[in-house]
């Protein structure tokens, strides 16, 4: 009997374990539609299909694609990125030399309170690093300022994985 609950214990132990390792990276586990990010003076953001608004769209205008992908959660919060001229997985700069491409902190649903990078002293990126089936992930991370002030926003550790619609 006491090797019994040994072996069971043993096994008990041994498959919390497989389950922490599993779960321990930082991807977004496979088929779930989330952004989030860590901002400055507000924490962690997380916008995820099961709760709030996620979305990913890739408009072909002419010659140029550009791609959409948002977050908002059920706040009001959200976050914003728009390539201009998607050209498949790759580094896009952020900032006001590379206006064609922005990245957008929503503060809340209080009108003029959205932090961008199309204004002077800006800067980042988006990186996507894989498309397929339909299904675009990448990282980001922007410094956003707040128009006609010197507030900004610093938004790290950003991540998205959205279905294109």
């Amino acid at each position: 009997m006491k090797t019994i609950v040994a072996t069971l214990g043993k096994a008990a132990l041994t498959g919390i374990f497989i389950a922490f390792i599993a779960c321990s990276g930082d991807e977004i586990p496979s088929g779930k539609e989330e952004i989030s990010a860590s901002v400055s003076g507000v924490g962690t953001f997380t916008s995820s299909k099961d709760f709030d608004t996620v979305f990913g769209t890739k408009l072909v205008t002419g010659t140029a694609i550009i791609l959409s992908i948002q977050g908002t959660d059920n706040v009001g919060k959200g976050i914003l990125l728009r390539i201009t001229s998607y050209d498949g997985p790759g580094t896009y700069e952020l900032g006001v030399a590379t206006s064609e491409n922005l990245a957008t902190w929503i503060n809340g649903p209080t009108a003029g309170d959205q932090y961008s990078t199309l204004f002077q002293g800006t800067s980042g990126s988006i990186v996507v690093f894989k498309e397929e089936d339909g299904v675009i992930e990448g990282t980001f991370g922007f410094t956003a300022k707040l128009s006609d002030t010197s507030a900004t926003k610093t938004i790290t550790n950003g991540k998205f994985k959205v279905n294109l619609r």
